[in-house]
């Protein structure tokens, strides 16, 4: 009779495979589920990451995924997830609010309009200057830093006047992001 109940032990456990195939770990097979339901990022909860962040016209502006920073071009990346609290304000709205309520190694893609991500663009956040306030060369396309610690970057320069853009990079612009949950620690 033991060997009956050893037998049929070692026929469940057999058949109990993770989805690459193997057995799986005693991590693997519980750690993303809790009381019997499959954990899913809340607020609160530190996760980790995978990523790849495009304009509309598919222009890759930021990845956490070697592959595709590469394709694009992107150099300068660090290739680890990106670990963040949810619902702690370190995101863009739109990009936290997406992850809660995935489960660990799902996958999502969200398009954010600027209302979730960077907001409209504002009028009154540029500034025309002139140039003599500038202590070095100034072109277009540099980033500088005014009292209060905002960056804006320079749009133009023409004549003795300098044009400053203080609206962030992706103001106005609808963003589209994969993301892949790779870690959850419960809160």
């Amino acid at each position: 009779m033991k060997w009956l109940f050893l037998f049929s032990l070692l026929l469940l456990f057999g058949c109990i495979q993770s989805e690459n195939g193997n057995n799986p770990t005693l991590n693997e097979s519980f750690s993303n589920y809790t009381s019997g339901e499959i954990m899913k990022a809340e607020k609160g909860d530190m996760v980790e990451v995978m990523y790849l962040g495009t304009l509309e016209d598919g222009t890759v502006f930021d990845t956490n995924i070697q592959s595709e920073a590469e394709k694009a071009n992107l150099s300068n990346r660090h290739f680890e997830p990106l670990r963040f609290k949810v619902g702690a304000g370190q995101m863009i709205s739109g990009f936290d609010n997406a992850v809660v309520g995935m489960s660990l190694n799902e996958e999502k893609t969200v398009s954010l309009p600027p209302s979730e991500a960077y907001g409209e663009r504002r009028e009154d956040l540029v500034f025309t200057t002139s140039i003599s306030n500038f202590n070095s060369k100034v072109s277009a396309g540099m980033k500088v830093r005014n009292a209060e610690g905002y960056v804006g970057t320079i749009t133009k320069v023409e004549n003795d006047m300098v044009t400053i853009d203080f609206n962030p990079d992706f103001a106005g612009k609808t963003l589209i992001f994969k993301i892949i949950l790779v870690k959850i620690e419960k809160a």
